[in-house]
């Protein structure tokens, strides 16, 4: 039933590859998620990176709010390979994290909870050591999303949708279940599900859909997503499980049953999902499928920097990695790294390679996360000089007679 479903989603959103959570052996390929150091047992539920090096992430108690253990906040300075906790409180359940601009300053405010009563937790980033505030606020954020440096949430005491922009909170509409705000502008769901609105300029003028769809009600917001990309709108809901869209922005609209899954858009060509710990991916004419990787571990929530950067955090400091996407590779590419070991790394000047006897290189290059050739060096050069190369992430592409050999560099200054 459910390989049958997808089948009809990928037959009508013909423009779309969706990555699926499931299960499947492995075959003959690996993932690329890998653990990450995260140096903490905690529970880890929210991460937000400031660029391709920087970031932070939260943790601490279960998914309502309840405490188990101490309430963390993480830094990140290589990209999430490695990180160290700056923050830690007894009791306390952090279940959000995002970083605003104030200023030439970035300010960390978190959301959290201690025996279901919210609070905000708050510093400015500096090198010194941080000065934290905790607060009691009269609301409760779900789902913030952060856009053009205002935080958007519904506050789960009486369902409004409100903005928080230099420390205060205004209400934008009431009885709203679920919504969704990026540069195509603000999308959301009232708290019945009969009625779809949208709002050019942030919330000042509201407007209803065009036409409305009639497959999904009240029942069935719990746990639910709504996702919006240039003209099309995506409606993940539950109890039964569906998919709505539209690819007439709200003109017309379909419907398709499928197991539940919750969603994420990468680009226009892909979506993310998570369920049960498992992930595969398939095109979008559904003829083959790809098995990404098997987890351990129930996801708390992924995250995607980029296209190609992303997170999936779980329990017990779980923090896995991919600068690809998710997408696999053969086992043979997997086992080819194992012939060259590069040092440093991180690096800030040079970066030196190590190769295994009789290895036959014809060049070397070195890209950016996104594909893109930033310089290309001499073959099978010992010392590749970087001090001119932009800090962040990059992928080094070793080319032998053989094979093609990629490695993980990160540039920092």
């Amino acid at each position: 039933m459910f390989n049958q479903s997808l089948f009809l989603i990928f037959n009508k959103m013909n423009q779309l590859t969706i990555i699926i959570i499931a299960v499947f052996s492995f075959g003959n390929l690996q993932a690329q998620w890998h653990p990450t150091n995260s140096n903490t047992t905690e529970n880890i539920k929210d991460i937000f990176m400031i660029d391709s090096l920087n970031g932070y992430c939260v943790g601490g108690g279960d998914q309502y709010g309840y405490p188990l253990g101490n309430g963390i906040v993480l830094n990140t300075t290589d990209s999430g390979e490695n990180w160290t906790e700056i923050f830690s409180m007894d009791s306390l359940s952090i279940n959000n994290i995002l970083v605003v601009s104030t200023g030439i300053n970035k300010k960390i405010i978190a959301f959290a909870t201690i025996n279901q009563v919210s609070y905000k937790l708050s510093t400015t980033i500096t090198s010194l050591p941080q000065n934290w505030i905790l607060e009691p606020i009269s609301y409760i954020p779900k789902k913030p999303i952060l856009y053009n440096n205002i935080i958007y949430y519904i506050d789960v005491v009486d369902n409004s949708l409100n903005k928080l922009e230099n420390n205060t909170s205004t209400i934008i509409t009431n009885n709203v279940s679920i919504f969704n705000v990026n540069q195509n502008g603000l999308i959301f769901i009232d708290y019945l599900a009969d009625t779809i609105f949208y709002s050019d300029d942030m919330g000042n003028t509201i407007f209803p859909f065009p036409s409305q769809q009639n497959y999904f009600g009240y029942s069935q917001i719990d746990r639910a997503s709504i996702i919006n990309h240039n003209d099309s709108i995506f409606i993940f809901t539950t109890y039964p499980e569906n998919i709505t869209y539209s690819f007439d922005n709200g003109t017309s609209w379909s419907n398709v049953e499928v197991d539940y899954f919750i969603p994420k858009l990468i680009n226009s060509n892909k979506i993310i999902a998570i369920k049960y710990g498992n992930i595969t991916k398939s095109d979008y004419m559904f003829s083959n499928i790809d098995t990404l990787q098997f987890l351990t571990f129930n996801p708390n929530k992924f995250y995607f920097f980029t296209d190609s950067i992303g997170f999936i955090l779980g329990p017990n400091g779980q923090i896995l990695k991919t600068i690809n996407g998710g997408e696999t590779v053969g086992l043979n590419e997997v086992q080819s790294n194992n012939k060259i070991k590069i040092f440093p790394n991180p690096t800030s000047n040079v970066l030196h390679i190590e190769y295994a006897n009789n290895t036959k290189v014809k060049n070397i290059k070195l890209f950016d996360t996104k594909g893109i050739l930033i310089y290309k060096y001499a073959k099978e050069l010992h010392t590749l000089d970087v001090s001119t190369i932009p800090p962040g992430e990059h992928v080094l592409l070793i080319q032998t007679k053989t094979e093609k050999i990629t490695k993980k560099v990160f540039i920092t200054r």
